[in-house]
């Protein structure tokens, strides 16, 4: 009997104490956390910056026994954090927040998250519980061309992990309920290079005349690397500039000089083998800067050249991206003849006095063509009228003959002490190749013994024809 009575009594005590206890203060309002699309965490994965922004949502409910108000805020404590220390940059990570049922969100549109308290929402007078819905975005600025502004500070690789910490205080009594969510994104390793397109997105240098300089074309190229490693940039010409018959460029004649804000660099030749132009011990450098210019030969054959021009970007000693770019120049045609005598006299050719009957006297006349066309041609010369006076005596047409020794290339078309041609008479012909030329005609006078005194005259015509 007397063991009952004491579990009796010791049921009624722990009733007792129930009964008079108060609630605990925490227990005003509950806050749940839930992430919509599933998990414990606020996971937003791997992902470059120019994969765009990813989005993830959470859903928090307050639940409030009492009728006292509250306010819900968040923070981030030691913000975002890589495996090695960096932090993910400001402004990386955004949210929206929508209206709830009944209270006041904290601000309207997106914002920044940052580490400091930040005030979501404002129950109504009454307290009525309510849920609303975050939106977290993220999308760190650079580190690739395609996303990177001016100024923009890169998020280097790596898995940043954080957490966000929500508290729902009543402002009745100051008592408080807090949930904290894990946050975690990977931004992988981004190592890039291209080119920034102003206008076209080739190196174009017009038309060129032979045995000039080209204008100087700029290009500008854009840089990335989130990993912080040393990188250098090697250029090649991936394809040599030739026409369409073949011709190529020599190797020297486009050279390039790179650019800086305290001017530019040694102008250098774009061979055939990669050459380094840029060395990035710290892998900091965001814009490169190049000048290309091209000089052709005076021989060049004319038509428009192509190839291209190859930018490596090596990391780590692997080829990390390359751009490729076109190059194309026009080689203007050339199609002239010089005609100037050897013995001076200016343009003429002029013999002084000679005495009729007496010596032969020669002069000599140096024919030069330059053409880069690759077609074969001729020249062809000869006199407008005989040698005359200005009383209309002529010299005899054997009375002035001409000659050329054999040239290099072509054919000499003249037979030896021909007379001089009145009208056009081939003098040489080029090889199939259409090469240049030069060869020295050589004229002889000589006058009759029964030829009157005077100035006797005449014009001498040249002409190249391609055939």
């Amino acid at each position: 009997m007397r063991r009952t009575q004491r579990w009796e009594a010791f049921t009624i005590a722990w009733g007792l104490a129930l009964a008079g206890a108060a609630l605990p203060a925490w227990a005003a309002v509950t806050l749940t956390v839930r992430v919509v699309h599933g998990g414990l965490d606020l996971d937003f994965g791997a992902f470059t910056a120019d994969d765009g922004s990813r989005t993830e949502e959470l859903e928090l409910s307050m639940t409030n026994a009492s009728s006292a108000q509250y306010r819900l805020y968040q923070e981030c404590p030691g913000w975002l954090v890589n495996e090695r220390g960096d932090r993910l940059p400001e402004e990386a990570l955004l949210m929206q927040l929508s209206q709830g049922l009944s209270g006041v969100r904290g601000s309207g549109g997106i914002v920044a998250v940052t580490e400091r308290p930040q005030e979501l929402f404002v129950s109504n007078a009454e307290g009525s519980s309510d849920t609303v819905r975050l939106a977290y975005s993220i999308r760190p600025p650079g580190p690739t061309p395609a996303s990177a502004g001016a100024g923009d500070v890169p998020a280097l690789a790596g898995t940043y992990r954080g957490v966000l910490r929500f508290t729902a205080e009543s402002l009745d009594t100051g008592t408080i309920a807090t949930e904290t969510l894990n946050v975690q994104a990977t931004i992988r390793a981004a190592v890039s290079l291209r080119l920034e397109r102003l206008e076209s997105a080739q190196l174009s240098f017009g038309t060129i005349k032979p045995g000039e300089p080209s204008p100087n074309r700029e290009l500008t190229f854009r840089l990335a690397n989130n990993t912080a490693s040393p990188t250098h940039v090697l250029q090649v010409l991936g394809e040599p500039l030739a026409n369409s018959r073949g011709d190529r460029l020599p190797a020297d004649a486009v050279t390039s000089a790179v650019l800086s804000p305290a001017g530019g660099g040694s102008w250098q030749p774009v061979s055939e083998h990669p050459d380094a132009i840029v060395t990035d011990d710290r892998g900091e450098l965001r814009d490169l800067h190049l000048a290309y210019a091209a000089a052709i030969p005076a021989a060049q054959p004319a038509g428009l050249y192509r190839g291209t021009l190859r930018l490596q970007l090596m990391s780590g000693g692997v080829l990390a991206d390359e751009a490729l770019v076109p190059v194309e120049l026009t080689v203007d045609e050339v199609f002239t003849m010089a005609v100037v005598p050897v013995d001076g006299g200016g343009s003429a050719l002029h013999f002084d006095r000679s005495l009729a009957g007496r010596e032969t006297v020669e002069r000599r006349m140096r024919v030069e063509v330059r053409t880069n066309m690759g077609r074969p041609y001729q020249v062809l010369a000869g006199l407008d009228h005989p040698l005359v006076l200005e009383t209309g005596d002529m010299l005899p047409v054997e009375s002035l003959v001409w000659s050329v020794p054999p040239t290099e290339r072509g054919t000499v078309l003249l037979a030896p002490e021909r007379p001089v041609a009145v009208g056009y008479a081939p003098l040489y012909q080029s090889d199939a190749q259409g090469s240049p030329e030069a060869f020295i005609l050589t004229y002889r006078l000589t006058v009759p013994a029964d030829a009157r005194d005077g100035l006797y005259s005449g014009q001498l015509r040249f002409t190249i024809t391609l055939f």
